[in-house]
């Protein structure tokens, strides 16, 4: 169980993540188009759960039928503090909406996963 600190803003939902022992890694999500763009940065022991945990919610909500790896634009490094450790891009399929994908990806990170 991880706690989060979340915050959105035009697009993309972006955060922190802490498993209480000293152990955080950030992330953001934003959409591109019909896609959403996923990175987590860090290279600590939480970094591939936390990744796991969102692109699990994203394949399951947003009913994502495939991923790439990817690298997130410029503009979008900013938001995170430390080294990428992963960036993946997923294609939604048609009858979901990217705004909803992110809408409901930070209520749940609100809610304190």
């Amino acid at each position: 169980m991880f706690s989060v600190k979340v915050s959105k803003s035009e697009g993309k939902v972006f955060g922190e993540a802490s498993d209480g022992k000293g152990n955080e890694v950030d992330f953001v999500v934003y959409g591109e188009g019909d896609t959403l763009v996923l990175c987590v940065s860090g290279d600590n022991v939480i970094s591939k759960n936390v990744y796991n945990m969102l692109s699990n919610f994203v394949k399951e909500f947003g009913n994502a039928v495939s991923a790439s790896i990817t690298f997130p634009s410029a503009e979008k490094m900013q938001v995170l503090k430390g080294n990428v450790w992963i960036c993946s891009r997923w294609v939604l399929k048609e009858n979901r909406d990217v705004r909803d994908v992110l809408n409901s990806l930070y209520l749940l990170c609100r809610s304190n996963i």
